[in-house]
């Protein structure tokens, strides 16, 4: 069995992925997922004003925009997890409704007021990883491991040493201690964090659709889910949603999803739940 290893910087972030299999079909998936993964970025930036999602943000307010069917059907995916997350994810900018967006087979899309916007950036490495799961099944690959900025990681298959692969949610603060373990099999673990460290400070980073306020407390969340886009958008969710019961009634709509949540005051972890999908 041959072993191979290929890293690149891609969406601000860096993907590694290791392979196990023979070295002629490792380098056609290699070559596959590398230019899958670009053409995603130059469909998700928001700030490149070639893109498609960028067109589409433009034409807020004008009218009509053509939209690719991918494009369209990822938007109206979003729509639907936000329900499933009790609104607290969201890929629309300055708006909590969806209402003044509009879908049309013929037309495309139409966002009525200007100023609204779509970021796909909170779920973009999910989608990613989604894709490069289908270039697995393509191949027939049994096992291989995808770590996109190591918040997003897909294992597929087995470790070659176990009947899993065994991944650890890590202390925001102590990168060596594992807060929660996980045994991982074709699925993909996501985390979130209300709070970025940047330069030495934490800053706080996710708000509150219902209150328009940055989430002040500093709270952790890793989901292991089969989809990636619904791993991205579960842990999001976990990580602003204001209750114990709101994050047990968000879980349940995962069904077979696992969670930890944990909070912290200063650098001690104060609370720890664990959620599943059932």
């Amino acid at each position: 069995m041959h072993v191979s290893r290929v890293s690149f910087d891609v969406m601000f972030t860096r993907m590694e992925v290791l392979l196990f299999d023979e070295k002629e079909t490792v380098n056609k998936v290699f070559n596959e997922i590398e230019t899958e993964i670009f053409r995603l970025e130059k469909m998700f930036n928001r700030f490149n004003e070639a893109s498609e999602l960028s067109h589409l943000n433009s034409a807020a307010g004008k009218g009509w925009a053509a939209a690719s069917d991918e494009l369209t059907a990822l938007l109206l995916q979003s729509c639907e997890l936000k329900d499933r997350c009790l609104g607290y994810f969201d890929v629309t900018r300055n708006t909590t409704s969806w209402s003044a967006i509009r879908f049309d087979k013929e037309k495309g899309i139409r966002i009525e007021n200007e100023g609204i916007s779509f970021d796909l950036g909170g779920l973009a490495k999910g989608y990613a990883l989604d894709k490069i799961r289908a270039i697995f099944g393509k191949y027939g690959l049994k096992n291989a491991f995808v770590s996109f900025g190591e918040s997003s990681i897909l294992a597929w298959g087995t470790h070659p040493a176990g009947n899993h692969w065994p991944l650890g949610a890590k202390d925001f603060f102590s990168p060596g201690k594992v807060v929660h373990s996980f045994k991982v099999r074709n699925s993909v673990l996501s985390g979130s964090s209300t709070m970025q460290l940047r330069n030495g400070e934490l800053l706080a980073h996710l708000i509150n659709p219902y209150t328009g306020n940055q989430v002040s407390e500093h709270r952790v969340s890793s989901v292991v889910t089969v989809g990636g886009i619904e791993g991205e958008a579960l842990a999001t969710a976990l990580a602003i949603a204001e209750t114990e019961e709101e994050r047990k009634q968000i879980v349940r709509n995962f069904p077979g999803a696992e969670a930890c949540v944990w909070i912290y005051t200063g650098k001690e972890i104060i609370h720890k739940t664990i959620y599943n999908g059932r």
